[in-house]
């Protein structure tokens, strides 16, 4: 499922799988040909475009189940059918930039109330710990 002119992914591990797959044929949203970026790797399963960083949260700690990404800078609210499920976290980032983007989740829409983690360019985080299931939207911004 993809939200916001494909800014927005959310992706499914196949059945009898934890994590999302990194193969091509099953992740569809990734075609040129349909208006999506092509990875030139991953990291737990989240993409790093040639020029495109992504930010990836889970619903399972150490980077398991659904999985929803993003690539734009600015506050983003988590679809609504993910709020309270994050627990773990992706922060991949581009060669190509020379400002980290850095990465911080909150508990509650907007980007505001309390910050549940903070993920640094190229960082990733297997639990938010107690803060786990409390996320609702994430807020990425460059470090300096």
């Amino acid at each position: 499922m993809s939200y916001n002119g494909g800014n927005v992914i959310v992706a499914f591990p196949l059945p009898g799988d934890r994590s999302v797959s990194t193969d091509p044929a099953f992740r569809k949203g990734y075609d040129p040909s349909l208006g999506g970026p092509t990875p030139n790797a991953y990291q737990r399963g989240c993409p790093y475009g040639s020029l495109t960083f992504w930010k990836c949260l889970y619903d399972q700690t150490s980077w398991g189940g659904r999985m929803v990404q993003y690539k734009d800078m600015g506050v983003q609210n988590l679809p609504t059918d993910f709020y309270n499920k994050a627990e773990s976290a992706v922060n991949t980032g581009s060669p190509y930039f020379a400002i980290p983007h850095d990465m911080n989740i909150f508990m509650n829409t907007g980007g505001t109330g309390p910050v549940v983690a903070h993920v640094p360019e190229d960082g990733e985080i297997s639990s938010f710990g107690t803060m786990n299931n409390k996320a609702k939207s994430i807020y990425v911004y460059h470090r300096y």
